[in-house]
């Protein structure tokens, strides 16, 4: 998003890892931004995430990269195994000089909270935020002035010029501007799980992510 010379007041619905990246990258752009979330503090569920080398450049361009670095791991590989056999298919050397000839960004390992915490930071240090927690959406309103927010808490009310609506998968900002219906599951399924070092039945590399 371009700094204009008019900055807007934008609203961002949701204060998860999507909703604190909207809300830094349109303050850094110097629009005022308040973000709020349903909960009555922020915070992460989930487990690890792989940040392929786009991803640490956005990171970079919203200036959390380095914080990001502080908690993460950069493998030296990337490993495919057949997930049967587990076999390896093949294997991408994350150092080489054909990785970093190409990609300027790291490929990085990391928590979803330990993402999530340096956005937070970096939402709460900056001067163009500003978060609100505890306010459930229970409306909104558009038309040519911009968009009218309403809440379930103390009757609360915010009007911006615009609204971002990152609540998630059920989203209740799309359903009151949209109303487009409940999500259509894809039924491509991916479960995930972890047990001890101890049970693999296969080698293991402590040294590379695998997929």
């Amino acid at each position: 998003m371009p700094v204009t010379s008019s900055p807007l007041h934008i609203a961002v619905v949701g204060g998860g890892i999507g909703g604190l990246a909207a809300a830094l990258a349109t303050a850094r752009a110097g629009h005022r931004v308040t973000l709020v979330e349903r909960a009555t503090r922020f915070g992460e569920m989930g487990a690890g995430l792989q940040l392929a080398p786009n991803a640490s450049l956005a990171l970079d361009e919203l200036g959390v990269l380095g914080a990001v670095r502080h908690t993460a791991v950069a493998p030296p590989r990337l490993v495919m195994m057949d997930a049967l056999t587990g076999h390896e298919v093949t294997a991408l050397d994350l150092r080489g000089t054909a990785y970093t000839d190409r990609f300027a960004h790291p490929y990085l390992v990391t928590h979803r909270t330990d993402l999530h915490a340096a956005l937070l930071s970096a939402c709460q240090e900056h001067p163009g935020v500003t978060l609100r927690t505890g306010h459930t959406v229970t409306g909104a309103e558009q038309n040519g002035l911009g968009v009218h927010l309403s809440f379930a808490e103390n009757h609360a009310e915010l009007t911006a010029d615009a609204v971002v609506a990152a609540d998630g998968l059920h989203s209740r900002l799309r359903q009151s501007l949209v109303n487009d219906g409940e999500p259509v599951c894809s039924r491509y399924v991916a479960f995930r799980g972890a047990l001890p070092t101890g049970k693999m039945t296969g080698p293991m590399s402590r040294h590379a992510a695998g997929a």
